[in-house]
């Protein structure tokens, strides 16, 4: 798929995802987390300050999972429209989340809130990513892309997007 492609597929994807209210933006009440909810509070991902969305793109873990349900496809249209930028690697470190910590630091797939088109929309994100990369390995991105790719049911696919493209 292509980047049009990709953010088609994205806002298709979470187009339906209710608009978290401010009190359950986040769960805590430390410094950090209410300039986080006063930031994000009735805030559409696409009509934040990109600024504000890049201030806090590593902020993520501190969403409760409806936040970042809603607030993650502004993090993944970002990254594919400002690909130097670190919103993709934000998004991956926090889609690779280890599960079993307190709520706010699990995985992002524990809260059983994707549906299988997320599921998809968040692979082909990670496709998308692997493909600019071309020969350049990266860890992290290649973990993020097996466990979200084999969630959107496309387990086996050894030829992704990007061996498509090469």
């Amino acid at each position: 798929m292509d980047e049009a492609q990709v953010i088609a597929l994205i806002n298709s994807a979470f187009e339906d995802v209710p608009r978290p209210v401010k009190e359950s933006i986040t769960n805590c009440t430390c410094e950090e987390c209410v300039e986080i909810r006063d930031d994000f509070a009735e805030q559409d991902p696409d009509d934040m300050d990109p600024d504000r969305m890049r201030y806090h793109s590593w902020d993520m873990s501190f969403l409760t999972f409806e936040a970042r349900h809603y607030f993650l496809p502004g993090w993944m249209r970002l990254g594919i429209r400002e690909p130097e930028s670190a919103y993709s690697d934000a998004v991956i470190e926090h889609l690779l989340r280890e599960e079993g910590r307190m709520e706010q630091d699990r995985g992002w797939e524990e809260s059983g809130l994707y549906t299988p088109m997320q599921r998809k929309a968040i692979s082909a994100i990670l496709d998308l990513v692997r493909t600019r990369n071309g020969e350049r390995h990266d860890e992290d991105l290649e973990a993020a892309w097996t466990r979200w790719s084999e969630q959107a049911g496309e387990s086996g696919n050894e030829e992704s997007e990007q061996s498509q493209l090469i």
